[in-house]
């Protein structure tokens, strides 16, 4: 094992060692420490670097953060490539600024809470099981929502991402080689709600990059995004898909329009067709009423003379009737004559003379008509 002794700090600074000056001096005065891929296995010896500001342990074999209580000037911290499982001893560094901690064992970003100026947080490539993805902890994304500008988690098995909308001061997000694979999940960290300040994302190697029109989806989410999977998102083209899409709801507009009135136009015909049908059938009735009425008064017109006629000759019947019954009654008085006329004659009258009251004679030459 390796320990950091003041031979080692001196080697791994490019600040030299005055003339003359004491080593607690020497340490005190050291604001960059580059210890990295020295086989370190344990972050001790640096207690006198009290100005520390910089300090790069990449490529160790540390397996915790401990031992740096003395640096309350630390803003860069480089662990990135060790065996750390956890986030720990880091609430006293409250003017960190950029922290390096990918390629570990971590499976939660925690303990960032008292970190409230923290920049940089670069998390990425974990080893995590297949199965697994890196989680974070709530505290510690609204600790560093209003400071942090740069985010990396690439290859960490993510597959949501809407708890980094709360990083409303992002500027650049890589999420690279993850399991990201809705428009919709990419669109809760985009837009004017969201991430508002975000400039730059890497989201290559995801599966919704695959899928059509991808580009055009974040170039119109976000009006601030002009650098996507490295390459630049121009006014040129961002204004092109603008007017492309105003046109596509314009026409959808006056579609839904049309549509809308069209309907209206269906519904008011076949009100007008009920009511007019409604209208005809009163009407055909009152057509057909007063085409009854005028027959019933045109046949009326037209049997009147014949009812005129009938009475007519019911009464002309009548008439027959009563003069032939007169007739009758004069025959019989004809016979009574017969009968008579085998006797005497009575005055000397002919009969039909005394039956009319006028003479008749029987011939020409007015000679009495022979008795038969």
């Amino acid at each position: 094992m390796v320990k950091v002794s003041v031979d080692l700090i001196g080697r791994c600074t490019t600040q030299r060692k005055r003339k003359g000056e004491d080593e607690n001096a020497f340490l005190k005065r050291l604001t960059h420490i580059n210890l990295s891929d020295k086989k370190i296995e344990k972050i001790d010896g640096l207690e006198h670097c009290t100005s520390l500001q910089c300090l790069y342990l990449y490529e160790n074999k540390i397996k915790r953060i401990e031992n740096l209580s003395f640096a309350l000037n630390l803003t860069h911290l480089y662990l990135q490539d060790n065996f750390i499982s956890r986030i720990e001893n880091v609430g006293m560094l409250r003017n960190l600024r950029k922290l390096f901690i990918g390629g570990n064992e971590l499976t939660e970003i925690s303990g960032l809470a008292s970190c409230n100026y923290l920049e940089e947080l670069h998390c990425q490539a974990q080893r995590l099981p297949t199965d697994q993805c890196l989680t974070f902890e709530t505290a510690t994304l609204h600790a560093v929502s209003g400071s942090l500008q740069v985010f990396n988690i690439q290859k960490n098995n993510i597959s949501q991402v809407s708890q980094f909308r709360v990083l409303r001061s992002l500027q650049r997000l890589d999420m690279s080689w993850n399991h990201i694979s809705s428009f919709e999940e990419v669109g809760t960290i985009l837009g004017n709600s969201a991430c508002c300040e975000l400039t730059t994302l890497e989201m290559k190697g995801n599966p919704v990059t695959k899928q059509h029109k991808f580009r055009d989806f974040v170039t119109l989410m976000s009006s601030t995004v002009s650098m996507l999977d490295g390459k630049e998102i121009t006014k040129t083209e961002r204004q092109f898909l603008i007017n492309r899409e105003a046109a596509k709801a314009q026409a959808q507009a006056r579609y839904h329009q049309r549509s809308n009135l069209n309907n209206v136009y269906m519904d008011n015909q076949q009100s007008e067709g009920m009511r007019g049908q409604d209208m005809m059938e009163h009407a055909h009735n009152e057509t057909f009423d007063d085409r009854y009425h005028e027959h019933d008064e045109m046949l009326g017109d037209q049997l009147e003379p014949l009812v005129e006629q009938d009475s007519a000759q019911d009464s002309y019947l009548q008439q027959e009737e009563e003069g032939q019954d007169d007739f009758v009654q004069e025959d019989d008085g004809q016979d009574d004559f017969v009968q008579d006329d085998d006797g005497q004659e009575e005055d000397g009258l002919h009969p039909l003379e005394e039956a009319s009251g006028d003479f008749v004679p029987d011939n020409a030459d007015g000679e009495d008509r022979e008795e038969v």
